[in-house]
Order: structure tokens, then sequence, then C-alpha cells
């Protein structure tokens, strides 16, 4: 019978043995998940950061958007009030020139 008593001994530790490594596992496991939780908490932070980001480049690009037609439209503005001062030009030194050649007729009557 001592054999048996040595027995149920053996079978406490290899039980207090298999409880201490379920508690060491459990306590991995907790820390595991904690990390997980950490690093999940992590991740959407930055998802919502980028979110940010993205809306703030979507609304700038529209500004810049926005500002190219703006400097189109004043570009052909420019370039039609450019066409205007060639023709004025072009008028003013045809006109010049007919009031010169009339100058140059008078000045040859007297």
């Amino acid at each position: 019978m001592k054999g048996q008593g040595g027995q149920g001994g053996q079978g406490k530790l290899e039980t207090d043995s298999s409880t201490s490594e379920l508690r060491s596992s459990t306590s991995e496991l907790r820390s595991s998940t904690s990390e997980l939780d950490s690093s999940t908490s992590e991740l959407r932070s930055s998802t919502s950061e980028l979110r940010s980001s993205t809306s703030e480049l979507r609304s700038s690009t529209s500004e810049l958007h926005s500002s190219t037609s703006e400097l189109r439209s004043s570009t052909s503005e420019l370039h039609s009030s450019t066409s205007e001062l060639h023709s004025s030009t072009s008028e003013l030194r045809s006109s010049t020139s007919k009031t010169y050649a009339q100058y140059l007729m008078y000045a040859n009557y007297y």
C-alpha cells in the first residue's frame, strides 16, 4: 500500500505541476492578449490619422483644381486682352503712319 500512497503523492505533484503550467500559460495568454489589444488600439489610431490626412489631401486637391481653373480663366482673359492690345497698337501705328503721310504732304505743299 505504500506504493499506492507514493503514486498518490506522485499524482498530486503532477497535478500541481500541471496547474502551475496552466497558470503560467494563462498569464502568457493574458499578456499576449493585452499586447494585441494595445496593437489594435494603435492600429485604430493610425487608421484614424490616415483617414484624416486623406480627407485633408482631398480638400487640398479640390482647392488646387479650383485654383488651376481660375488660373486658366485668368490666363485666357490675359490672352484676350493682349490680343486686343496688339490690335489697338496696330490701329495706332496705321493711324500714326497716315497722319505722318498727311503731314509730309502738307509740308511739301507749302
